[in-house]
């Protein structure tokens, strides 16, 4: 067996791995089933909780091809139960019940993850979000099949705040205009 994980970001220049605060991101895992069967096997799907924070808010499989399972609700849309397992805030874990897999021709479970870069005073310009982890446990074997993906830097999004002063406002020589914006 198998476990790869890429990313994919949503409101983020796809050619970077910058994020800004409200930002989501999506993770697309993907575990290979070999020609066999893995009993008792489960998926996770972790983001660190460090100095920058994700929160997970989602958590769905999106495609089982070529495998069978004991648990009859594994299937295409089947939601992953959404966990807090780092004494944070923050939903940081989404856990998949596989049960008992066969695969007879080597066979793929597909899961999308998605998380959200959260409005917290640690996400400044600059942190690094450590690497998100997907792992498949198996009761036959004693580690897990990991993959990791990240990790995530954030940034400051570039604000550009364009105006027109009307020239028939009434302004006369000397005057000036001053503009206030407030924010948070």
């Amino acid at each position: 067996p198998s476990v790869a994980a890429v990313i994919d970001f949503c409101n983020v220049k796809p050619d970077t791995s910058h994020v800004a605060i409200g930002d989501t991101v999506t993770y697309h895992v993907t575990i290979s089933v070999p020609s066999a069967t893995l009993a008792g096997a489960n998926a996770r799907f972790s983001v660190p909780i460090s100095a920058g924070f994700l929160e997970l808010q989602s958590g769905t499989v999106t495609a089982v091809t070529g495998v069978t399972s004991s648990n009859s609700a594994l299937q295409t849309g089947e939601a992953g139960i959404l966990k807090t397992t780092s004494g944070s805030q923050y939903t940081d874990t989404v856990t998949f019940d596989l049960g008992d897999l066969q695969s007879t021709g080597g066979g793929s479970i597909k899961i999308d993850v998605v998380a959200l870069v959260v409005d917290d005073s640690n996400n400044v310009n600059t942190v690094t979000i450590q690497p998100a982890t997907a792992a498949l446990y198996a009761t036959a074997y004693g580690q897990p099949f990991t993959s990791s993906i990240g990790p995530l830097t954030i940034a400051e999004p570039i604000l550009e705040l364009v105006t027109t002063i009307n020239p028939n406002a009434g302004l006369e020589g000397g005057q000036t205009v001053t503009l206030c914006t407030t924010g948070q």
